[in-house]
């Protein structure tokens, strides 16, 4: 249910609250105030939100920290109309919700409601779910520092961090960079991992965990991303030296943050040590723009087939490989292969489809056919190319070319007299 009112005093002063609908439980919705105070100079508003939603941003300088679920704007002189806006998270409770702010003017005493939306039901789903999260735990020896977000189905965050408790100490650093922290759903981004290794390392281990459910693919390095699925493993036994890993990332169908948990260890680095860098990214809703073109890849067997994928109305579409012969392992269209003509072997191509041989086509034409071949002068004869006795049709044809022509020659010459 949502009720509205329309409040305009006799001067002119009106107030009116909107908000989008629908509105869902632990979600961020912002909502619209518009003062128009008419003919009055001054102004003050205190809107209060419905109990159990917090306030986490306000325009223009609203007080929402003086008293808790209360919001505060006061103009004092050369009121113009105004519209305010302001952010809450709506918290676990659904049902009604009503909001119960206050405007006073110059010459229309303080009390008077807000008009505008007054009520609205609050469901249990059909909305993005905005995590609340708590404050970060102390930066811990192994550089990693944690907090615990809520409701249901927010993950808890870590982050890499320095100073406090933070003891980098001396060793190889690895650091986790990202291509893009904001990108759309189902997209791929590259995750690039460069290692420092500092001297007296001459090995160590790596273990990135990517955040659960996305895909890993592209992985440098020879990477084993097969052997614990969300996890990819790089090793260095001897002779450690400075390098940069990458792999792609698919982002997946769902919005919100994505949280990695890498770590690594070395000769001197105890293993445990936290990836440093970018731990995180955010998910848009958007996937792509119409038009828009990406690398991708599919995967044959066991080879990782570079490809290209293409937007079309925000989505993006199948991922075709660059090669087509990339990752087969029968035939390939273009390799040479025999076709038995009349006992005859003749040399041809090949012409597949995924891997499989379609069909084997003759290089010369002409190998394996039985019989003699017409003679040159008859060849333009559709007959006598299209029979199987071609000794006999071409001598027709070449007599009657014969014949025909020294008629034709006779009877110009008997005209010329």
């Amino acid at each position: 249910m949502l009720i509205c009112l329309s409040l305009v005093y006799a001067s002119g002063e009106s107030s009116s609250r909107s908000v989008p609908t629908p509105v869902c439980i632990n979600t961020a919705k912002t909502i619209s105030l518009t003062i128009n105070p008419g003919t009055s100079t001054y102004y003050m508003v205190d809107e209060v939100i419905p109990s159990g939603w917090t306030v986490t941003s306000a325009s223009d300088s609203g007080d929402y920290s003086t008293n808790p679920g209360h919001i505060f704007w006061v103009v004092m002189s050369g009121a113009a109309t105004k519209t305010y806006t302001y952010t809450v998270n709506t918290g676990s409770g659904t049902g009604t919700k009503i909001f119960n702010g206050k405007v006073g003017f110059e010459f229309i005493p303080a009390g008077q409601s807000i008009g505008g939306t007054t009520n609205v039901d609050v469901q249990s789903s059909g909305c993005d779910v905005v995590c609340n999260c708590g404050s970060w735990s102390t930066c811990s020896s192994n550089c990693l520092q944690t907090r615990t977000c809520t409701p249901s189905g927010c993950n808890t965050e870590s982050q890499s961090c320095t100073g406090g408790n933070c003891n980098p100490g001396t060793g190889t650093i690895v650091t986790r960079s990202l291509s893009s922290e904001t990108p759309g759903k189902s997209t791929d981004i590259t995750i690039s991992l460069a290692v420092d290794v500092a001297s007296g390392d001459t090995y160590y281990m790596i273990d990135e965990v990517v955040p659960s459910g996305l895909t890993i693919s592209q992985v440098s390095g020879s990477g084993d991303y097969t052997t614990n699925p969300g996890h990819i493993f790089w090793v260095v036994m001897s002779g450690a030296q400075d390098i940069t890993y990458t792999y792609k990332l698919n982002t997946g169908s769902s919005t919100g943050t994505k949280t990695f948990s890498g770590t690594y260890g070395s000769e001197i680095k105890p293993a445990g040590t936290a990836i440093l860098g970018t731990n995180s990214f955010t998910v848009n809703d958007v996937s792509c723009t119409t038009g828009a073109e990406q690398d991708c890849v599919v995967v044959v067997g066991t080879t990782n087939c570079p490809g290209t994928q293409t937007c079309t109305s925000g989505v993006w579409g199948t991922c075709v490989k660059d090669d087509a012969n990339c990752g087969t392992t029968g035939c390939v269209t273009g390799d040479a292969c025999t076709v038995v003509v009349n006992g005859v072997d003749c040399a041809g191509t090949k012409v597949c489809t995924d891997g499989a041989q379609v069909s084997c086509t003759k290089t010369v034409s002409t190998c394996g056919v039985t019989g003699p071949v017409c003679t040159p002068e008859c060849q333009f004869f559709e007959e006598c190319k299209e029979q199987t006795d071609k000794t006999t049709k071409c001598e027709i044809a070449t007599w009657v070319f014969i014949v025909g022509g020294v008629m034709l020659f006779f009877m110009f010459f008997s005209m010329m007299k």
